[in-house]
């Protein structure tokens, strides 16, 4: 039997007395970065480092056009795909510039050999080893023409009779042969970059996620991370400087001069979805000369203006620009100042357009693009994933509207694209049956509505198929078809996946802050979220992705908790009371797992039934952060937070939800009794008082207890007691939460309940 009691009154009185609240903060990593690119962060360097690379980009034509509707940055796994030449030895000035990791190596001037014993000849014989090639690179071009070859031999080791064993023909001595000569060398990699690239670095991190009313679908973004989604610096509090770049591929411009009317234009946004740059922040864009050095152009100052604005540049300032520009290899690049400890100081890049014959404040400012914004978004009503038998049992429906926007961006000028057809198709995996189909429909975006939004109604067309599986996905398809005025067609498609399996969730597995407790000195933090399930189900783990913020906090430990019901509003004299099954003294794990969620494993999966809640306890005063998804709304007022001994309504203002998933085992057995779960008993339990304390903790125990023994665990896993005491001192215990456990000694029935020693 559910127990919400929900006492609006002392809610409303309530807030202004807590000690302790839930509050967002920048996040300190990209999870979705770092997953994306963990494999070859932890690629070992024994063979290359990744500065050793030559990388071939064949020069650019105009026009050079980017609306990042697909990642156009250099992929990660470069060195996999892309490698096609390498060179094990090469020297010279232009390795030796720092640019490089290098070795010394000697070599000797004349033929050198590898000497055995032939056990048939009962001699020692030897083989010639095979040159060495040296390739000198020290033109002032340096790659990929070599400026000379040189021949070697490699160093090597001179036998004789009495170094070998006649027997087994193990060699047991020998002495080395003095090398000539001693090389500083590098092995370089040779590479091309294919066409279908536009940028030649991925500091930058490529989404959909993090702008809002994007020119298009998908940006480029800049802050204090790196190319993995870490911070830059994570050992310096507040550590200030230089952090991403974003550098085109080479262009020629080399029959182009000052009288081309040479521009590069580009749409940018300050912090979107993310943390606002601040005024000592910036933007910039930086042009590389024929000599190499790059010049800034453009800057720009942090602000909180979040709407996006386009910039329009020219190449050619002067005719000195004609000397230092017109060359076939001509880059440009974006380069932020940021905070370099966390995900920071955000600029968003949009529609970036490089060409000749262009003039500012024009119709050329005119983005002729009819785009959609966006990926298709989630068409359930209160989850964003759920196990196929539970939608099919009804814990979930088809939302009754979404929303999707398209953006006319050549209303600039004042002229509408005209009315253009739209089609949605919507299938399941099993069967391929339509869910929803809407074909032909006519979409005609009306002056003054740069962006109109497109009205689905899920709850009223969508039709639920019926089959028995375990899970199952939706294929998901939109396409709108402009005919006038819409320059690019990439972006008129998005294709979306809805997975229904185990998990059950309602974020979209996109952080853009990061949620937790804050205050209450030493009082207990509890965090709680509410699920809902329409059919008896196991619950089998807790997976909740972490944010590492201000300070690494993977030494705070926590307790995971099952409740079946909160009195929300009401003192909560006995915090034990509705607790089905908890997991204790944890500790966070930073991106440890697939999809940036640590996964927390029940030793005994836990039956629940229509509505429970799931959540974590903490004493440490520590923020124990996790991620806060702004693209998602559906857990915000699923959030509830514990302070003096009442359960209230998050007080987080800014919608979002939570990342901590719940998994359920739907092929798990379900006992008869509820009793038999391990760890939990709801018709008999241990009731330990005072909670918290500090002197002498009372123990109550079920009257059906006759022959039992009470353990006590600390938040270390190490047991600090064991006896049958009622009554125990722990005024000499580190302060702290401590497990107690009570196991009867014949049928081995454990019945738990936790207590702090600390202040009361």
């Amino acid at each position: 039997m559910n127990k919400l009691i929900i006492f609006f009154f002392i809610v409303a009185c309530s807030f202004s007395l807590k000690a302790q609240q839930g509050n967002l903060s920048v996040l300190k990593s990209n999870a979705a970065l770092f997953h994306e690119t963990k494999v070859y962060q932890n690629n070992a360097r024994l063979e290359y480092i990744d500065n050793n690379r030559i990388v071939n980009t064949n020069s650019m034509t105009l026009p050079f056009v980017d609306d990042f509707y697909r990642n156009t940055l250099k992929p990660y796994n470069f060195d996999e795909l892309y490698i096609n030449d390498t060179i094990l030895y090469a020297s010279g000035t232009c390795i030796s510039n720092g640019d490089f990791d290098v070795f010394n190596k000697a070599f000797s001037n004349t033929q050198a050999y590898y000497y055995f014993y032939d056990t048939i000849l009962d001699i020692v014989d030897s083989i010639m080893l095979p040159q060495v090639q040296v390739y000198n690179f020290s033109e002032a071009t340096c790659f990929p023409t070599e400026t000379s070859i040189a021949n070697f031999w490699p160093a090597y080791y001179r036998s004789s009779l009495a170094d070998f064993d006649i027997v087994t023909g193990e060699k047991l001595d020998s002495s080395l042969v003095v090398p000539d000569t001693t090389i500083t060398l590098a092995t370089i990699y040779f590479a091309n970059l294919p066409d279908q690239f536009n940028w030649i670095d991925n500091f930058a991190w490529w989404n959909t996620t993090l702008p809002i009313n994007p020119i298009t679908i998908g940006v480029a973004t800049l802050d204090g991370l790196n190319e993995y989604g870490l911070a830059y610096n994570k050992t310096v509090t507040n550590a200030y400087g230089e952090a991403d770049v974003l550098t085109s591929r080479p262009i020629d411009l080399s029959l182009l001069g000052e009288n081309d009317n040479v521009y590069l234009s580009f749409f940018y946004q300050a912090g979107g979805l993310g943390d606002f740059p601040n005024p000592e922040d910036s933007l910039s864009v930086q042009f590389r000369g024929l000599d190499g050095v790059w010049s800034t152009k453009w800057s720009i100052p942090g602000s909180t203006d979040d709407k996006f604005k386009q910039v329009y540049i020219p190449i050619y300032g002067n005719s000195f620009d004609s000397l230092i520009y017109s060359y076939p290899d001509f880059q440009f690049r974006f380069k932020n100042y940021a905070s370099l400890s966390g995900n920071n100081d955000i600029w968003n890049i949009d529609y970036v357009r490089l060409d000749k014959n262009r003039q500012p404040n024009t119709l050329d400012s005119v983005v002729r693009d009819v785009a959609l914004l966006y990926d298709f978004p989630s068409y359930l009503k209160t989850y964003s994933m759920l196990p196929w038998n539970q939608i099919q049992a009804g814990a979930d429906s088809f939302a009754d509207t979404i929303i999707i926007p398209i953006r006319d961006n050549g209303q600039v000028e004042g002229i509408q694209t005209g009315s253009f057809p739209l089609e949605i198709n919507i299938s399941n995996s099993i069967n391929a049956d339509i869910i929803y189909n809407e074909s032909g429909t006519s979409f005609n975006p009306q002056l003054g509505q740069e962006i109109k939004n497109h009205e689905i109604l899920p709850s009223t067309n969508f039709v639920l198929p019926s089959f028995a599986s375990d899970s199952a996905y939706f294929n998901t398809s939109f396409a709108i078809a402009p005919i006038n005025r819409n320059s690019r067609t990439a972006n008129d498609t998005i294709n979306n996946r809805l997975l229904f399996y185990n998990v059950m969730a309602y974020d979209d597995g996109s952080a853009e802050r990061a949620y937790g407790m804050s205050g209450g000195g030493n009082e207990v933090k509890r965090f709680a979220y509410e699920y809902n399930v329409a059919e008896q189900d196991t619950l089998a783990a807790i997976q909740i992705h972490f944010s590492n913020i201000d300070v690494n906090v993977d030494d705070l430990v926590f307790s995971i908790f099952v409740w079946d019901s909160l009195e929300i509003g009401a003192s909560e004299i006995d915090a034990e009371k509705y607790i089905l099954g908890s997991i204790d003294n944890k500790k966070a794990v930073y991106i440890d797992n697939v999809n940036g969620f640590a996964t927390f494993v029940f030793d005994t999966p836990i039956i629940v039934n229509d509505k429970f809640y799931v959540g974590w306890a903490q004493i440490d005063n520590r923020n124990l952060q996790i991620g806060y998804d702004l693209n998602s709304t559906k857990g915000r007022d699923k959030m509830f937070e514990f302070a003096n001994n009442v359960w209230y309504p998050s007080s987080v203002s800014l919608a979002g939800s939570p990342m901590l998933r719940i998994i359920l085992d739907g092929d798990f057995p379900i006992p008869d009794q509820e009793t038999s779960i391990q760890n939990v008993s709801k018709i008999e339990y241990i009731k330990v008082y005072p909670n918290p304390t500090n002197s002498v903790l009372n123990i109550d125990i079920p009257e059906s207890l006759s022959d039992y023994s009470i353990s006590i665990i600390d938040f270390t896993g190490k047991q600090v007691y064991l006896g049958n005491e009622h009554q125990i001192d722990v005024s000499a215990f580190t302060k702290g939460m401590y497990l107690l456990s009570v196991i009867d000694n014949s049928s081995l029935k454990r019945y738990s309940s936790r207590f702090l020693v600390g202040s009361i």
